[in-house]
């Protein structure tokens, strides 16, 4: 140590020596010597009046008591920097002045690397110095970090931090005036021992001291939002909570603020983001298809700004761009729905025709076999109509597709309120037949959309089993023909990629196969599954399913 502090005093001699005569005229240790006369030579493109203003500047530096004689290497870093960035000189005393103990040149070089790379105002470059140096002083980050996850000094140097005066972050920093930052700091020490990845401290770091995305700025709003979550919630659950869940909680905030300032959450060392969430909900009633909707993030930026519209104390009914427009008992079914699986605009649909036909099993078969929210309202009239003539909950498949060729793409009017039921399962059952005798032309050999699920293989009870996707026009033909139902007229909700058609099959001796269950795949969701002539799956087919579902992480909802 002294043997550095004694190279760095005679570096400061030839630095002003150099200044005052323009060359070295003094006598120092051999090292120094040739050390600065190698700097000069190898900035020998640049002119003496380029070089002096760099080492009056460095002079101050080196009187700084935490940074060390510079390595070659970093010397010439800091020059380059220097000439693009002359306020470096000044981050550096700056970080040096709030340092409890002095770093390696390691650390110096990876400061000097990375300072300027985000030029911005000098108060908002201090707090972030300000906060890296307390990440150091209190041993969040340490000399590790600076070798084996420098992304997390570069997180912190180069992305946007709270824009705070200066006095009011460090008083923050030392949690102070009810903030708990240090309580946040001392978490991250203590994951860190149990290996936590870098990746997770940077989103630590930035939920703290940036915002939550690139779409929400830094303003007092937010302010207001961060400071109130610490006065609400315990500092070791605060650090913890990632951007996904603080941007939630975020549009929460802003669409009804009073909702946080009337909150008390009840929290438990477990508690988890989801039960948060919904405790700001204790009073203020939402349907429960929002709120799972918008923790897993399945929302369109259209249900969105429906939740949005709901948020601000407006009734669901008066927003804009519904698939339907609900009635006030429809409004109602949709509050009261306890979840399930359906994203918000197909719960708002299954409302419109539960309100009318108070059938649930009915209302869920429609929504399953709805391809198209467009046409909402005339799904909603059609199958009403049919169910109050006496129409089977069993038979709301085929009949909707049988419908949806005959209206929607053939164009035929069909007086389906006169229709008696009876004769109009004659009318599908002939459809499906011409359906299943026509010839394919030349759509027999066209590709299917890949769904990229690997078909999938089960032994069970000593027998084998197979769910393969059917990836051909002609493979929705035969499976049609075997199993007497219309899924070749599926063709074209799998050309626009709407659903994908998968077979459950039996595979028999001499690897001959046996289609059991067709299944529809919508998205993440299995939202139909049939046999022959429709029928549904029998105990060991649903469990077959039930397990390959699972494992392909698809919900089954048929």
């Amino acid at each position: 140590m002294k043997a550095t502090v004694h190279r760095k005093t005679e570096l400061k001699l030839v630095v002003n020596d150099f200044l005052q005569n323009g060359q070295l005229t003094i006598v120092v240790s051999e090292a120094v010597q040739r050390y600065f006369q190698t700097f000069l030579v190898l900035q020998k493109n640049d002119t003496k009046d380029q070089m002096i203003p760099f080492l009056k500047a460095l002079l101050p530096v080196l009187n700084a008591q935490m940074i060390p004689i510079p390595s070659l290497n970093t010397l010439i870093l800091l020059y380059n920097r220097w000439k693009n960035y002359p306020r470096i000189m000044r981050d550096l005393k700056f970080l040096s002045s709030l340092l409890k103990t002095a770093p390696s040149q390691e650390f110096w070089f990876l400061i000097i690397q990375l300072s300027g790379t985000n030029k911005d105002s000098v108060p908002l470059q201090r707090c972030r110095l300000s906060l890296l140096s307390c990440m150091f002083n209190l041993g969040v980050l340490d000399e590790h970090d600076v070798q084996f996850n420098p992304s997390i000094f570069r997180s912190i140097l180069t992305h946007l931090v709270r824009e705070e005066d200066e006095s009011t972050l460090r008083n923050n920093l030392r949690g102070n005036d009810g903030h708990g930052y240090n309580a946040m700091f001392q978490h991250i020490r203590l994951v860190k021992k149990h290996g936590v990845s870098a990746l997770e401290i940077i989103e630590m770091i930035r939920i703290h001291f940036a915002p939550p995305s690139k779409e929400i700025p830094v303003t007092p709003l937010y302010k207001e939002f961060i400071d109130l979550l610490y006065q609400k919630l315990p500092p070791n659950f605060m650090a913890i909570l990632y951007h996904r869940e603080i941007a939630k909680l975020y549009f929460i905030f802003v669409n009804n603020p009073d909702l946080f300032h009337e909150w008390k959450p009840d929290v438990c060392e477990n508690l988890k983001i989801d039960l948060l969430i919904r405790s700001l909900f204790k009073y203020f009633i939402v349907s429960e298809v929002f709120l799972r909707s918008f923790y897993l993030d399945t929302m369109t930026a259209e249900e969105k700004e429906w939740f949005a519209h709901v948020l601000h104390g407006n009734n669901i009914i008066t927003a804009k761009g519904l698939p339907i427009q609900l009635t006030r008992r429809a409004a109602h079914v949709f509050r009261c729905l306890e979840g399930g699986e359906l994203s918000v605009t197909r719960a708002i649909i299954f409302s419109s025709i539960e309100a009318l036909v108070n059938d649930r099993i009915f209302s869920q078969q429609v929504i399953n076999a709805l391809h198209d929210s467009r046409n909402a309202s005339f799904w909603v009239k059609t199958m009403s109509i049919l169910h109050q003539n006496g129409l089977s909950s069993n038979n709301v498949t085929e009949a909707m597709d049988y419908i949806e060729q005959k209206v929607l793409v053939e164009g035929i009017q069909l007086d389906l309120k006169h229709k008696k039921i009876p004769n109009l399962l004659v009318d599908i059952n002939n459809w499906h037949r011409q359906l299943n005798d026509d010839s394919l032309k030349l759509t027999r050999s066209r590709l299917l959309p890949d769904a990229r699920i690997d078909d999938h293989k089960i032994e069970f009870e000593g027998k084998d089993y197979e769910i393969v996707q059917l990836k051909k026009v002609v493979d929705l033909y035969h499976e049609g023909r075997e199993l007497h139902h219309c899924v070749y007229s599926y063709k074209r909700h799998c050309y626009s990629r709407r659903c994908y058609i998968f077979s459950l099959r039996l595979i028999q001796e001499e690897q001959e196969v046996k289609s059991l269950i067709t299944l529809e795949i919508r998205g993440s969701q299995i939202v139909q599954a049939k046999g022959k002539y429709n029928r549904q799956p029998n105990e060991i087919e649903l469990k077959l399913i039930r397990l390959w579902a699972q494992e392909k992480e698809l919900s089954f909802v048929a």
